[in-house]
């Protein structure tokens, strides 16, 4: 064979074993998740962490976080208007939430956030956290969901008091498994957080879902986001963005 010959197929194999390592691999290996806010995270080594790399991303999976909607596999950009994805040659946005993703195995689980008006449900809550209903008004919202594949569904609840003048501010945030009441995360101050699910996922097929936590502050911009996993029984938070953005 000749040397220029020679030369092409080296170059030809070369840049084949490129597009593996940088584009097919990670989707093999390594669970990515990309929330709103350049938010990335990624599963490896056996443990989650922030993903750091450019704000142009290739064949992303894209959903809508909440409804569990899949919209598309997708090129994808960060920019001072958010993430945009690529149709054709422009980048546009899709007008709601992304989650976008990279992985053989992560899916998305719809789901819908309705009042909670049972008082009684809400006194073992906050008594589960350690907290008093004051004269003031106490705000509600539950979801139910089967998260552990038992067929009986769980109930995710998120209690407030942040309607209310001149007390503490707080905002719990517990599930029902079982009937029994477990605190996910509590919050208390002036400067409390609103704190919702932002979406539920399997991020492995094993058929136990995570939650997102998306922590949004009325005084400070940006958002906070923490992703838990279900572990002996118990949420516990794999990984979090740390602090308001």
């Amino acid at each position: 064979m000749k040397k220029p010959a020679i030369f092409i197929t080296i170059m030809v194999i070369y840049l084949l074993a490129m597009l593996f390592v940088f584009l097919v691999l990670p989707g093999i290996m390594y669970t990515t998740i990309i929330l709103e806010d350049n938010i990335k995270w990624q599963y490896r080594n056996y443990k989650w962490e922030t993903y750091e790399t450019d704000n142009s991303l290739r064949g992303y999976k894209v959903y809508n976080p909440t409804n569990g909607q899949y919209i598309g596999t997708y090129d994808i950009q960060y920019t001072d208007k958010g993430w945009l994805v690529q149709e054709g040659k422009q980048y546009k946005s899709l007008n709601n939430s992304m989650l976008a993703v990279k992985s053989s195995k992560l899916k998305v689980y719809g789901f819908e956030i309705n009042t909670l008006t049972d008082n009684a449900v809400i006194d073992k809550v906050l008594n589960k956290a350690s907290l008093k209903k004051t004269s003031g008004v106490v705000i509600g919202n539950q979801i139910k969901i089967d998260l552990d594949n038992d067929g009986k569904d769980e109930i995710i609840y998120g209690i407030s008091n942040m309607d209310e003048m001149g007390n503490t501010k707080f905002y719990v945030m517990a599930i029902n498994m079982n009937g029994e009441y477990k605190i996910i995360k509590k919050v208390t101050g002036d400067n409390t957080p609103s704190i919702y699910v932002y979406s539920i996922i399997d991020v492995d097929g094993d058929s136990n879902l995570e939650l997102i936590i998306k922590e949004s502050y009325f005084s400070m911009s940006g958002c906070d986001y923490s992703l838990y996993s279900l572990v002996d029984g118990e949420y516990t938070k794999m990984i979090s963005t740390g602090g308001s953005l």
